[in-house]
C-alpha cells in the first residue's frame, strides 16, 4: 500500500477538502437512491478527526437532520464528555446527540478481567474485546434504534497499518453491514470516511483555518491522538499512558500479570456466550442530549 501512502503525502489540503465534500454529497445522494432518503449519522469522540468531519458533514446537513453519536466508553479523558456535549450541542447546534455509557457488565474493568487486555499491536485482523463492546457494539445498537443507514467517521489511512489496509481494500464509501470485523447490522447501510486521505497535519491545519474548537485535551497532556487513557493495543503504549500518570502503567502491568492478555481473536458469539447476554441492548444506557 506504499502508492497509497505516497498519493496520501502527495496531495494539497484544499483538494482534499473538495474530495471529501464531493464524498460526502454523493454518498448521500447514494443514500436517498438506495433508501428513499438519508438518515446520517457521525461518530464523534472529542478527538480532531471526528470534529473535522462534523464540521465538513454539517455543511450538507441540516443540524435537525443529524444524529451525532458518543460512544463514552468509561476510559475517556477528564472533561471530554463535557466537551463532547459543548461542542455538539453548543458550538453546533445539534438537535440530537445521543450518548451510549456501558453498564458494569461491560465496564472497562470487567471487560479486561474477563478477557485480558489488547495485545501491544496493530494487526488488522484483531480487534481488542474492549473495542468491540464500548464501541462497534453501541455503534450498532443507535445505529439500528435511529434507524441509520449512512454513517461518517474519522477514519484515516495514515493512522495505522490496520487502517491504511482496510480504506486500500474497502475504499472511502462502501455499503456494508459490518462495524469492524466482529459486529453485524440487520440491514446494510453506507458507511463513509471523508477524511480517509488526510494526514494529522492537514486535520490541524484545517482547524486551525476554521477556528474549531480543539479539545484541550491535547494540549494538557501533550497526547497527538485522543481516545481510551489506557489502551495497550499499541506497540509504545506504555509511553502513551505515562502521559496522563506516570504511575498508572506500573498499575496497568501488574493487572496485566493477574488478567493476562487477549492474543487472539475472539468472535462476537463468543463474546456474547461469556458476558452470558441473550439481548446486548441491555449492556448500554442510551441518553439523548
Amino acid at each position: 500500500h506504499r502508492e497509497l501512502l505516497d498519493y496520501i503525502v502527495s496531495l494539497d489540503l484544499n483538494t482534499k477538502i473538495e474530495v471529501s465534500h464531493k464524498i460526502i454529497e454523493e454518498s448521500l445522494r447514494i443514500a436517498k437512491t438506495l433508501f428513499g432518503e438519508a438518515k446520517p449519522l457521525v461518530g464523534f469522540s472529542g478527538g480532531k478527526s471526528s470534529l473535522v468531519v462534523l464540521d465538513l458533514v454539517l455543511e450538507h446537513v441540516p443540524r435537525d437532520e443529524l444524529v451525532v453519536f458518543y460512544a463514552n466508553t468509561l476510559n475517556e479523558y477528564p472533561g471530554n464528555r463535557d466537551y463532547v456535549i459543548r461542542v455538539v450541542k453548543e458550538h453546533y447546534g445539534v438537535r440530537r446527540l445521543v450518548e451510549a455509557v456501558p453498564t458494569h457488565i461491560v465496564a472497562p474493568l470487567a471487560i479486561w478481567r474477563m478477557f485480558g487486555f489488547p495485545k501491544p499491536s496493530r494487526d488488522r485482523y484483531y480487534t481488542p474485546v474492549c473495542c468491540v463492546l464500548l464501541k462497534e457494539l453501541p455503534l450498532k445498537i443507535v445505529i439500528e434504534k435511529y434507524n441509520i443507514n449512512i454513517d461518517f467517521n474519522g477514519l484515516q489511512a495514515i493512522e495505522s497499518r490496520s487502517r491504511l489496509g482496510s480504506l486500500a481494500d474497502n475504499g472511502l464509501v462502501r455499503r456494508t453491514k459490518y462495524i469492524g470485523r466482529e459486529v453485524t447490522l440487520k440491514k446494510a447501510i453506507i458507511r463513509v470516511a471523508p477524511v480517509g486521505l488526510w494526514t494529522n497535519d492537514d486535520i490541524w491545519e484545517y482547524i486551525r483555518e476554521k477556528k474549531l474548537p480543539v479539545n484541550p485535551v491535547y494540549e494538557r497532556y501533550g497526547i497527538q491522538r485522543q481516545g481510551c487513557i489506557v489502551c495497550t493495543n499499541v506497540i509504545r503504549w506504555e509511553e502513551h499512558i505515562a502521559k496522563y500518570n506516570p504511575r498508572l502503567v506500573d498499575i496497568v502491568k501488574r493487572r496485566m500479570e493477574e488478567w493476562g492478555v487477549q492474543v487472539e481473536r475472539v468472535r462476537f458469539k463468543n463474546i456474547m456466550e461469556r458476558l452470558e447476554v441473550d439481548d446486548p441492548g441491555k449492556l448500554y444506557r442510551i441518553i439523548e442530549h
